[in-house]
């Protein structure tokens, strides 16, 4: 399976800020001097989330109101948690004003130094995790627009029985249901589909139908028609687009019929149609190439494997 050098570039990627990129408080509270004592304190303003940091004097018997997440004032060096004070006055316009700070003031109180959780030029990725949401929430917190591409995948149940969930039941049919569970599990472990069709016992149809999906995705997980019925054209069809059939039947149950196929850097799983065994045959070997394509190590493409008496 043809695959992206993702681990390689992910591993030499280094922090283009600090994050965070100033002192943040680390409470809802107020920032002062830690050289100042308890007591009494005179508050010269708020400070919000979001705001600049102030570079004004600051007194040791002054302080800010200041919210978590908020830069602290320059010549601040800790933040005393509302829970650890008593208002005791407001201005005329209703603004805090005077409040008593019941405890010691100590340097680096409830203060998140620059570059806390990662210093700029350091590596982003000490360790690579395959988690999607942990490599593009990092990327993410740094400002990084690297786009991971994914293997894009196509999803087709074939069977002149099977109506669309959406469809009116009629005599002789079922309504198809391998199609959502394919898709819901892609989504799942973090892949899209890029197209889902339901296709007849048709050999012609089933070509075209394969022809055209190739031109558009990399993986075709195909649910029925290949197994050892007079209907079952998916194994001829792909001989005829001149695919490689590198195994048609695999020694498990369920799953026995399960085919993969490939052509160039085109790949095709041939699942079988009874929902149970694509459930299972989609685990153990469409997910782990997927995975492989996407720049997974190869070691993490499996599932965990657990031994048990």
């Amino acid at each position: 399976v043809q695959r992206t050098n993702l681990d390689n570039i992910l591993l030499e990627m280094k922090a283009p800020v600090n994050i965070p990129p100033f002192r943040a408080s680390i409470k809802d509270g107020y920032a002062m001097k830690s050289t100042g004592f308890s007591g009494s304190k005179r508050v010269l303003g708020y400070i919000a989330a979001g705001d600049v940091p102030t570079s004004l004097p600051l007194a040791e018997d002054e302080c800010y109101k200041i919210n978590t997440g908020a830069p602290l004032p320059l010549e601040a060096d800790c933040v005393v948690q509302v829970e650890d004070t008593k208002l005791l006055q407001l201005d005329k316009n209703g603004q805090e004003s005077l409040v008593d700070i019941m405890l010691e003031p100590q340097a680096g109180l409830d203060v998140r130094p620059v570059g806390f959780d990662l210093s700029a030029n350091d590596r982003i990725f000490p360790a690579l995790d395959p988690s999607p949401v942990v490599v593009k929430s990092l990327l993410a917190s740094v400002g990084n627009k690297l786009v991971i591409s994914k293997p894009r995948v196509a999803i087709v149940s074939t069977g002149s029985e099977l109506l669309s969930p959406r469809d009116q039941l009629t005599p002789g049919k079922i309504f198809d249901s391998n199609t959502t569970m394919l898709t819901e599990l892609l989504l799942y472990f973090g892949f899209n589909c890029m197209h889902t069709s339901v296709l007849s016992d048709n050999f012609e149809q089933t070509r075209e139908s394969l022809l055209d999906l190739f031109e558009e995705v990399d993986f075709v997980i195909c649910s029925g028609g290949v197994s050892m019925g007079d209907k079952d054209f998916v194994k001829s069809v792909l001989e005829d687009l001149k695919f490689k059939i590198h195994c048609g039947r695999v020694n498990i149950k369920p799953g026995k019929p399960m085919t993969f196929a490939s052509r160039n850097d085109k790949y095709f799983f041939g699942l079988p149609g009874n929902p149970v065994s694509a459930f299972v045959t989609f685990h153990l070997f469409a997910l782990p190439a997927i995975r492989f394509a996407a720049g997974w190590d190869r070691c993490k493409c499996s599932l965990p494997v657990l031994n048990v008496k």
